[in-house]
């Protein structure tokens, strides 16, 4: 962790005394680096909020080996100057969910943490707290109850450009579970980069039970198609999909193979041809689209047309 220089102040008490003291600079830069053979090398980006002179900057360490850590510091550093760099834009956010990108519409649980990439290919992330360059979260547009969660957030290691912060959904009481069919949750992250851009990245959601099983806004694309079709779905947890194929009439014409579904949008691609590997007649079919999750299951019924 490497801190702006330090700061003295006076605190008035209400008896009329006064008590100085010094508090600890801004944080510049947190995150973590590996060492080799017993030398670390951590490299940052000076944000452009710095207590331009001021002499009392400080680094703290701590390392951790298999069979020992310890910690460290060295302070009374000059802190005075920024990269000189032409950046114009502000950093790149995204949401991730298990490893994977979370987009809108996207169903989730109020059990879910949330992880918050940012990332910024020139200058790095501002994590000064400074006034007005601080990373905010605002839940369903009410700027009123807007959180700061500058202090969470941690360059990923040996990296100075791309860090992250992980908070739970249930830190929000905004949040209302509701019927999917009816209402969506939005979640604002606003973040800046160390040449003071801003970027704002919402994300729109719809808050469900962790316990269930959801299967939601199945359709298939193009439709009509001619000869290939993408069906597209969400699903609030992993499961296995099945699609089935019938006439109108109700016979069982395609069986598409079992593919284990993901949490959020899936796309199973259909090449249009019938069990014997023949193209379909030009008209109107039905799929049947089964999700199976341990002891759960959904499915959608949707119609389709072939046309030539």
């Amino acid at each position: 962790t490497t801190l702006d220089s330090r700061r003295r102040v006076t605190y008035t008490t209400k008896g009329g005394s006064r008590v100085t003291y010094y508090i600890p600079g801004n944080p510049i830069f947190r995150g973590t680096g590996s060492v080799d053979e017993g030398e670390f090398n951590i490299q940052f980006i000076v944000p452009k909020d710095i207590s331009y002179g001021g002499r009392q900057g400080r680094i703290n360490l701590y390392f951790e080996g298999e069979d020992e850590d310890g910690t460290g510091f060295r302070k009374d550093l000059i802190v005075d100057g920024t990269a000189d760099l032409v950046d114009t834009e502000g950093p790149e956010i995204d949401f991730i969910i298990n490893g994977r990108e979370v987009m809108d519409f996207a169903l989730l649980s109020p059990s879910d943490i949330l992880n918050m990439t940012i990332e910024d290919d020139k200058s790095g992330i501002n994590i000064t707290g400074d006034v007005g360059h601080k990373i905010f979260a605002v839940a369903n547009d009410n700027t009123q109850s807007a959180r700061d969660i500058t202090h969470f957030f941690e360059y990923e290691e040996n990296s100075f450009l791309r860090g992250s912060l992980q908070l739970p959904i249930s830190l929000f009481t905004e949040f209302q579970e509701v019927d999917p069919a009816n209402s969506l949750n939005s979640l604002s992250i606003k973040a800046w980069d160390n040449a003071n851009n801003s970027a704002v990245r919402t994300l729109q959601f719809e808050l469900v039970s962790g316990d269930e099983l959801i299967l939601k806004d199945v359709l298939n694309y193009p439709n009509p198609f001619i000869e290939n079709t993408t069906f597209q779905f969400l699903l609030s947890q992993d499961a296995e999909i099945k699609i089935k194929i019938y006439t109108l009439a109700g016979r069982l014409i395609a069986e598409l193979d079992p593919i284990p579904g993901e949490f959020g949008l899936n796309l199973v691609d259909w090449d249009g041809r019938d069990q014997d590997g023949d193209r379909l007649a030009n008209g109107v079919y039905l799929y049947l689209l089964k999700a199976r999750s341990e002891d759960m299951a959904t499915e959608h019924l949707g119609k389709m047309i072939r046309m030539k």
